[in-house]
């Protein structure tokens, strides 16, 4: 059995973290943690622990006392529906620690199929992949110090404070905790919808950075504060999908320092960025690879990273480091190693930074059913980048209400389609293969 070990022990023992704010503020809740995890440690050991705690810093005290105990360790998404969390229990039965989201939502009482020997010291971070589906893409300790120093070194700062608007079951999320942690820095925890409204905090990190999604960043430039205030930072990393040329011009026509960034799950965050000073200037589109960071494009133009903190596989396979990653995004290389983004090559659709699956989705909108046939694609849209849309055909007489109704139990609500279209038939083309253009056509003319 695991020897008990005080907070402060557990900080220290995990390699690169240095005391400062946030430090100091964790070393009651790891403490508290420790009580908690300590009688069962064996049991987590054996069976993985999934973090679902809503509070950040319990959250990370969960996390870092796991990590310290060689607890298999998996982090969950409060919000995540039946369908999500029936993917999670049929690849993982992990003890959760935090409540569930409801008593219709339970852990499988089956053993887990794969043994959690191998996953020991490995933390196991959600993704939708390429493929939208849930899967926990497996990194170390390591990679998080890895990927600090290489955003360390991109921002020349010896401290990295943030403000954190992001989930830290996300990969944006957790590493401005990390980058904290291992820096003395601090981390203010914010919900930026509060910004919306004209709350921003009195007092002010220093060299404070913040990390956004294309549609938190569109949102807050219809406010003449929350421009202000987002002056103040050191860096505004933006990444997560495509961002609007209109909104960009318009980050940049009021001087905001705006840094583009480019990563994954898979490579444990930003593996290239378009530091601000270059954005300011106009560029949107030519990125620098962090230190460590190298670029190639096969004939597909297809992205491989080449990324000291790239992931060690997706779980249950054996965690086997991945030297280089082959993305489904497509770029195009320039003679000083820089690299432009232009785009994905599979159908996962991203909105509001979000990755979906649609056949997720419609397989989701099948189960309800109040439908045959359904078919989850995008349109355009200001707000989200991309809108998550659907066209299905109906088994009986009913309204797209009480689709929706029925469908907001078994999805995130960031998959759910903002628009539902019942039609009397799918378009397809000459070949028989469904015309997504038309599809988005129809949704453009209803609209």
């Amino acid at each position: 059995m695991a020897v008990p070990t005080t907070g402060l022990e557990t900080l220290t023992r995990l390699k690169g973290i240095v005391e400062g704010p946030l430090y100091n503020k964790l070393l009651s809740f790891i403490q508290s943690v420790e009580k908690e995890i300590q009688p069962h440690v064996d049991s987590y050991i054996a069976s993985g622990l999934l973090i679902r705690e809503t509070d950040p810093l319990k959250f990370i005290a969960t996390l870092l006392v796991a990590l310290q105990k060689n607890i298999p360790t998996f982090l969950g998404n409060p919000n995540w529906g039946l369908t999500e969390w029936e993917q999670v229990f049929d690849t993982v039965n992990p003890k959760v620690f935090g409540p569930l989201p409801t008593q219709n939502i339970q852990p499988s009482a089956k053993e887990n199929i794969h043994s959690l020997d191998l996953f020991q010291n490995y933390l196991m971070i959600p993704t939708g992949g390429t493929t939208g589906q849930l899967r926990f893409t497996v990194h170390d300790w390591k990679n998080l110090l890895t990927s600090t120093k290489t955003t360390q070194d991109f921002l020349n700062l010896s401290t990295l404070n943030a403000y954190n608007t992001l989930p830290l079951y996300h990969v944006s999320g957790l590493m401005p905790i990390i980058r904290a942690l291992t820096t003395g820095g601090d981390v203010v925890f914010c919900d930026y919808k509060e910004w919306l409204k004209g709350n921003f905090p009195i007092h002010l990190l220093l060299n404070p950075i913040l990390s956004l999604v294309p549609t938190q960043l569109e949102e807050l430039l219809k406010f003449p504060s929350a421009i202000q205030f987002l002056k103040n930072f050191h860096t505004i990393f933006v990444g997560s999908g495509p961002c609007l040329h209109s909104i960009l011009n318009k980050a940049k026509e009021h001087q905001l320092p705006i840094s583009l960034v480019y990563g994954m799950t898979e490579t444990c965050s930003m593996v290239c960025a378009i530091p601000s000073s270059e954005f300011l200037l106009g560029n949107y589109s030519i990125a620098t690879p962090l230190s460590r960071n190298t670029f190639t494009v096969d004939e597909e133009q297809l992205i491989h990273i080449q990324s000291p903190s790239n992931f060690y596989g997706y779980y249950p396979n054996p965690p086997i480091k991945y030297q280089i990653w082959k993305t489904h995004d497509r770029g195009l290389i320039h003679q000083n190693g820089r690299i432009a983004i232009i785009g994905r090559t599979d159908r996962i659709l991203i909105t509001g930074g979000e990755k979906v699956d649609p056949q997720e989705v419609e397989a989701s909108i099948l189960k309800t059913g109040l439908a045959h046939k359904a078919v989850v694609t995008s349109i355009p849209d200001l707000k989200w980048g991309q809108k998550i849309v659907c066209a299905y055909i109906s088994t009986r007489l009913h309204s797209t209400k009480d689709l929706a109704i029925q469908l907001k139990p078994l999805l995130t609500s960031y998959k759910l389609p903002k628009i539902l279209l019942q039609v009397a038939e799918i378009p397809t083309t000459s070949t028989g293969k469904i015309d997504y253009l038309k599809i988005q056509q129809l949704f453009n003319h209803s609209s």
